[in-house]
C-alpha cells in the first residue's frame, strides 16, 4: 500500500500439494511444468463452474478448451454436462478451430526494442524559435517554428485571426501531430509530401512571394517549410532563409529556362492551384508539372 512494494510467490493448491509430498521446490521437476489448458479436464471444468455458479445470479463462463480432434457428440455431452452442474454459460474452444491464430512469445519483446528505437527527442525547456507572419485568403495567420539546439526543427505551432474555432482547432492539432512526428525522428521531407497540396478554406492569394498562392493553411505552411528547410535548407540557425529572402529554386534545364513569369492574368494549375508560367506558347506548373492550355 501507499509507496511500499512486495512481491508474493502464489503457487497452484495442486503445485503445492506436490512440492509437499516431494519435498522439491523446483518447479521445472514438477508434472505442472509446461502444462497447458488442455489438459485440464474437462469434467473437472464443469464442477468448478458449476460450484460458483450456483452463488451468481447472472451466467458466468470458464473456457473449456478441447483437443483438436474432438466429435460434436462429445461436445454436445460436454454442455449436457455443465447444464446438470447448473451452469447457466458455457464456453469451449476446440483447437486450431480458428485458422491464422498465431502465438507469438517474441511480441511483447520486438514490441518493448521498437518503443526504444523511436524513442521521442523532447526539446529542450530553453529553445530558440522564430515566427512567421502571413496572409492567405485575407485571414492572417502566424507559423512559429522551434528548434534543437543543432538547428533541427523540432515544433510548430499554427495560429490564425477571424478564422473561427473549428479551423484554429484544426490547425493547433495538426500542428501538434506534426511536431510529434518530428520529435520522433520523421523527416521533413515525408511531412511536406504527405500535406502538400491539402485543401480547404481560408485558400488562395498569400502575402509570401515565395508561395503566392495556397490551397489552404496547411498547405501554405508545408510550402513554407519546404522553401527554407528542404530546398533553401535554412539549418544551423541561418534564419535569414525563413524571411523573405527569394529562395526560388534555379532553373536546372533549358526547358525551365525558358518558362516566363506569371502574372496576374496567368491561369492557375488545375491539380495544385499554383500559377502557371507560360514556356513558348503554352503553360506550365512550376511545382507539379501540369501543362494547360496553349496558344
Amino acid at each position: 500500500m501507499g509507496d511500499r512494494w512486495q512481491e508474493y510467490e502464489v503457487y497452484h493448491h495442486g503445485l503445492e500439494k506436490w512440492m509437499e509430498a516431494t519435498g522439491s521446490k523446483e518447479i521445472e521437476e514438477s508434472p505442472y511444468w509446461l502444462a497447458t489448458a488442455n489438459d485440464i479436464e474437462w469434467s473437472d471444468r464443469t464442477i468448478l463452474q458449476g460450484g460458483a455458479q450456483k452463488w451468481i445470479d447472472h451466467a458466468i463462463s470458464s473456457t473449456c478448451n478441447l483437443r483438436s480432434d474432438i466429435t460434436n457428440e462429445e461436445v454436445g455431452h460436454i454442455y449436457f454436462a455443465a447444464w446438470e452442474e447448473g451452469c447457466k454459460g458455457f464456453t469451449v474452444y476446440r483447437e486450431g478451430c480458428r485458422a491464422g491464430v498465431i502465438i507469438d512469445k517474441d511480441k511483447e519483446q520486438r514490441q518493448e526494442e521498437s518503443r526504444k528505437g523511436n524513442k521521442r527527442k523532447k526539446l529542450p525547456m530553453d529553445r530558440v524559435a522564430i515566427t512567421h507572419k502571413f496572409s492567405i485568403g485575407g485571414h492572417t495567420g502566424f507559423l512559429t517554428v522551434g528548434f534543437y539546439a543543432d538547428g533541427k526543427i523540432g515544433e510548430i505551432f499554427v495560429r490564425m485571426s477571424k478564422a473561427g474555432s473549428t479551423i484554429n482547432g484544426l490547425l493547433d492539432s495538426w500542428a501538434k501531430a506534426t511536431s510529434m512526428l518530428l520529435q520522433h525522428d520523421v523527416s521533413l521531407d515525408e511531412i511536406v509530401d504527405n500535406f502538400e497540396g491539402v485543401a480547404f478554406e481560408p485558400a488562395g492569394f498569400t502575402s509570401c512571394k515565395n508561395v503566392p498562392t495556397a490551397r489552404s493553411a496547411i498547405d501554405y505552411i508545408v510550402k513554407i517549410l519546404k522553401q527554407r528547410f528542404i530546398i533553401g535548407r535554412g539549418v544551423n540557425m541561418d534564419f535569414d532563409l525563413f524571411f523573405d529572402k527569394d529562395l526560388t529554386p534555379k532553373p536546372q534545364n533549358e526547358e525551365e529556362s525558358a518558362m516566363v513569369p506569371y502574372s496576374i492574368d496567368s491561369p492557375p494549375c488545375r491539380n495544385c492551384g499554383v500559377f502557371m508560367h507560360k514556356v513558348g506558347g503554352c503553360y506550365m506548373c512550376p511545382s507539379c508539372g501540369e501543362t494547360g492550355s496553349c496558344g
